[in-house]
């Protein structure tokens, strides 16, 4: 999911092949897209595979990450391919000459660039795409990476999947400098708001693995905010509430959060208190 300058909501509905638009006051409308193809246009008549990702800029555009493309909404709905092609591969360049493997996540950063988590082997690779489609590669990041989001500095942070330890966030500077600044719940997805981390996993217990919000509050520690003690479908405050599979995560201008609760085919919020 992705909130744009207006708190308007944008959900990908990838069983659809479609581009959700919520209003605040939770009216739904259709964006672009409806069937599943590559065809790029104007509303409905756009076309999408298989969409993977989603972020919002400063301008009032969305981009979609599908796969091995990357596609550019505007606020009007019409539908460009700004880099990449159906074609697999790795190869940096402009536009269609640009070549992903599997564009699992992405950010906007405050320049308007594009940032992407290319998922490859033997490792993942952090790519950016200029507002006019030249992509370039950062910096290669572990092969257990699969979510990306971007403070106001330039920073980005990258949710890395433990194998015999506990799930991660590492931190990478505009100047390549790594470091863990958490440990985090199991397979989250992430969002910042303010400098603060938001993140949407499961418990991770050996016994039980609910879902649930969390928030960051050390290095080595996260709160609760909301599910987390059981697994199902229960509106209520705080541990009270009930979420079945958390998807995504992202945060309005007031600090209200909101959660894709995939499993539920519904979009959850989480009121700031």
């Amino acid at each position: 999911m992705a909130i744009d300058l207006r708190d308007n909501l944008y959900v990908l509905d990838a069983g659809n092949f479609c581009i959700r638009r919520i209003t605040a006051d939770g009216s739904v409308t259709t964006l672009a897209g409806g069937q599943q193809g590559y065809a790029d246009g104007n509303g409905l008549a756009a076309e999408f595979y298989n969409p993977t990702s989603i972020a919002a800029d400063g301008a009032g555009n969305i981009y979609v990450a599908e796969q091995t493309r990357l596609r550019k909404i505007t606020a009007a709905g019409i539908v460009t391919t700004l880099a990449g092609s159906p074609t697999q591969g790795y190869a940096d360049g402009v536009g269609v000459n640009a070549l992903f493997y599997f564009i699992n996540a992405i950010a906007i950063d405050a320049l308007g660039n594009i940032v992407v988590l290319d998922k490859s082997l033997p490792e993942n690779n952090i790519r950016i795409i200029s507002p006019t489609g030249n992509v370039s590669t950062f910096t290669p990041v572990s092969i257990f990476s699969f979510g990306i989001a971007m403070d106001d500095q330039q920073n980005l942070f990258i949710t890395e999947q433990g194998i015999w330890e506990k799930d991660k966030i590492m931190k990478i500077t505009p100047a390549k400098l790594v470091t863990q600044v958490a440990n985090s719940p199991r397979e989250s997805a992430i969002t910042m708001s303010q400098g603060f981390i938001f993140l949407a996993g499961n418990t991770g217990d050996i016994n039980y693995n609910y879902p649930g919000i969390y928030k960051i509050i050390s290095a080595s520690n996260y709160s609760l905010l909301a599910g987390g003690t059981r697994a199902g479908f229960l509106d209520g405050d705080g541990n009270t509430a009930q979420f079945s599979s958390t998807a995504g995560i992202a945060v309005d201008s007031k600090g209200n959060l909101y959660v894709s609760d995939k499993d539920n085919n519904r979009i959850r919020k989480v009121s700031k208190k």
